[in-house]
């Protein structure tokens, strides 16, 4: 496990990875209106889904939120994963320790994918707090990240 950690570059595997981590709720969200519903999935305007959806009364109330809760996951990434993108590119760049990123990397990817998890099977307050939780660990990580690089870059000049 010591080896793989001191791989150079091992860090930018990472950003494929948080892509995949963004795109599995939104995948699974269409899926099941496509084969769960007789509403079917309007790829023409596909924003329109979670409405027509709402609207719909023979679809159950439990699934509407469980495809809000897909595309809530969804939405989430796409806001944190630039942020993460930035972190690998500024860390690799700045000459970070090699470890250090490759750990943090591994820590984000899987705080995003247990982002994912509880986001979709919470049901109490007790349980959003815990996806808050791990959506506040995973914006520390890049932040972690981000400053590590501006010290190194920063101890340079």
């Amino acid at each position: 496990m010591a080896a793989l950690l001191s791989t150079p570059g091992l860090s930018l595997y990472s950003i494929p990875a948080a892509w995949v981590s963004l795109w599995l709720p939104i995948n699974q969200r269409f899926a099941m209106i496509l084969f769960k519903t007789q509403a079917g999935y309007n790829n023409v305007i596909p924003r329109t889904n979670a409405e027509r959806l709402q609207n719909d009364p023979t679809v159950p109330k439990d699934f509407v939120e469980t495809c809000a809760k897909l595309e809530g996951a969804h939405k989430n990434g796409l806001e944190t994963f630039p942020l993460w993108v930035a972190a690998v590119l500024a860390g690799n760049f700045a000459g970070v320790e090699t470890e250090t990123l490759n750990k943090a990397s591994a820590a984000f990817v899987f705080s995003r994918f247990l982002y994912n998890y509880i986001y979709v099977n919470s049901s109490t307050n007790a349980q959003g707090y815990t996806r808050t939780g791990t959506w506040a660990t995973s914006i520390g990580i890049c932040m972690y990240v981000l400053v590590k690089a501006g010290n190194k870059l920063r101890l340079k000049a």
